[in-house]
């Protein structure tokens, strides 16, 4: 007889079971302590000195902050900050980033404040606002589109005051306009009084002047009312001494912005009739005399005027009625001949 087993023989079925199980058991452990191992670097990375968030300006590093959290606090006051009530979104100039960074031995963590008082004087903020324009210069900027029109209505009722009714009021200059612009804040006027008389200031401007016989430097400087150096600046490949048909750049003053106002304006105006002659033969011939005086007359004149911020530029008669006929002056003319006896 064959011996007979202590123990009981186990379905082959279960063994696989057993097996999957125990490496499923593993394999849960070994995740498990990778989890466990990362989040501890992590953990010690985020409460250890050696490492922190590194504020990168145009690719530079300016400054470390304690995390990602304090980099967007920086970030966001100094935004902030610098916008103060504008209506329109601040935009820093300058690429921003924040990356987490190690430490070196002489590096120091700074608190946001401290990070935004180191900042405040390395970028450039700038405010969305409005801007007029003329041409591709910006003459005046706003807070927004709004106070722009604000500003170019005040200006033009500036000039409509005074007698007529006014029937057009618009720029003598086509390309004015109002723009989507950024400035820095101190840049942007708040006041539209301000920015209308800025705008009635004659604007700078350029052209080109030809070198004639007998100018020099100083003689081209005095005739433009600017300095040597500045025009100087203005030509910096011009070399001395100055050259016969050279061509320079001199500054010169350019009208500030034109109004149009055109009125129909209506007035009384006296007018005289064309004398009347008479001959008379009981009047010796070459004597006149009065008889009877002219009366003025009165009609209703209607021009169209237009004025250049305020100053009438023409004035054309569009209308006259008359309301009150003028009388002509009576001249009598003597026609009688002298007697042949001197009579």
């Amino acid at each position: 007889m064959s011996p007979t087993s202590s123990h009981p023989r186990r379905d082959p079925r279960y063994n696989k079971l057993y097996a999957a199980a125990a490496f499923y058991r593993m394999t849960t452990f070994l995740l498990l302590l990778v989890v466990f191992v990362e989040s501890s670097v992590i953990i010690w990375q985020a409460r250890s000195d050696k490492f922190a968030r590194a504020i990168r300006i145009e690719g530079k590093i300016v400054c470390f902050v304690r995390n990602e959290k304090a980099a967007e606090k920086t970030r966001r006051q100094l935004l902030e900050e610098q916008k103060g009530d504008m209506p329109g979104p601040a935009f820093l100039e300058q690429k921003w980033e924040d990356l987490n960074w190690p430490l070196e031995k002489e590096d120091t963590v700074l608190r946001v404040d401290k990070a935004v008082e180191l900042l405040r004087d390395k970028v450039t903020i700038k405010v969305a606002a409005a801007a007029i324009t003329r041409g591709d210069r910006e003459l005046v900027v706003l807070r927004d589109k709004d106070e722009a029109e604000m500003v170019l209505t005040a200006l033009k009722n500036k000039y409509i005051e005074g007698p007529g009714e006014l029937t057009k009021s618009e720029f003598l200059e086509s390309d004015v306009l109002i723009v989507d612009t950024r400035a820095r804040p101190e840049a942007i006027i708040g006041d539209v009084d301000e920015a209308v008389k800025i705008l009635q200031e004659p604007i700078k401007g350029t052209e080109k002047y030809v070198v004639l016989p007998g100018d020099s430097w100083r003689k081209i400087a005095d005739d433009y009312h600017t300095s040597v150096s500045a025009l100087r600046k203005l030509n910096p490949k011009v070399n001395d001494p100055l050259q016969i048909n050279v061509t320079l750049t001199v500054s010169v003053p350019q009208k500030p912005l034109t109004v149009v106002t055109v009125k129909q304006e209506t007035k009384a105006k006296k007018y005289d009739a064309p004398p009347e002659t008479k001959e008379t033969p009981t009047m010796a011939k070459g004597e006149r005399d009065v008889a009877r005086k002219g009366i003025q007359g009165v009609k209703r004149v209607a021009e169209r005027v237009t004025y250049h911020n305020g100053k009438e530029v023409s004035r054309e008669v569009t209308d006259e009625q008359i309301t009150k006929e003028a009388v002509p002056e009576l001249i009598r003319l003597g026609t009688a001949q002298p007697s042949e006896d001197g009579d």
